[in-house]
């Protein structure tokens, strides 16, 4: 078996070093446990919110129209609602993860009312913009491209340099 050479690690781009070295300068361990369960605790906000988005959109798609296999159309929500399905299991998961670990610090995660309510919403700490610079609203709604947009806002990777954010923060990947 060939021997596998491991990918270099990425440099800490200049908003990861800044905060590191504020974070060395000026952080207690107190502090720092304090910051990690509020961030836990917003992790578990954001993966509840986005729970009713994904599967209101799942159980929106007929996944055995007529003529199940046999037809494109029928293939294709059968895949589309698997892909999305998927994607619920993914943020279920996260939301456990998050959970456990914000219990293993010693605090009860809380899910009860820190659901979004009513939808069209925000998620918890996203800047009220998305990603086309338009007003942040997630809808629970049916199937359509329009709402595949919405997934995308959910889930729009952060630039390389995109500064850690534990509040307003652009993209999903800015609070991870």
């Amino acid at each position: 078996m060939p021997r596998m050479t491991p990918l270099p690690v990425r440099p800490l781009s200049p908003a990861e070093l800044e905060l590191v070295q504020t974070i060395n300068e000026t952080w207690t361990r107190a502090k720092a446990l304090s910051e990690l369960k509020n961030n836990l605790q917003t992790a578990v906000e954001v993966e509840l919110a986005t729970l009713p988005i994904y599967l209101f959109t799942y159980y929106s798609i007929n996944r055995l129209p007529k003529g199940f296999p046999d037809t494109a159309l029928a293939r294709f929500a059968d895949q589309a609602g698997g892909v999305i399905m998927s994607v619920a299991v993914e943020e279920m998961l996260h939301m456990s993860l998050s959970s456990n670990i914000l219990f293993s610090l010693g605090e009860q995660p809380q899910l009860y009312l820190h659901s979004p309510w009513p939808y069209p919403t925000n998620l918890p700490g996203h800047s009220k913009m998305g990603p086309n610079h338009k007003p942040l609203s997630l809808p629970l709604a049916k199937f359509s491209s329009e709402q595949l947009w919405h997934f995308l806002e959910i889930e729009y990777p952060a630039e390389a340099d995109a500064p850690p954010e534990e509040v307003d923060w652009q993209t999903i990947g800015q609070i991870y």
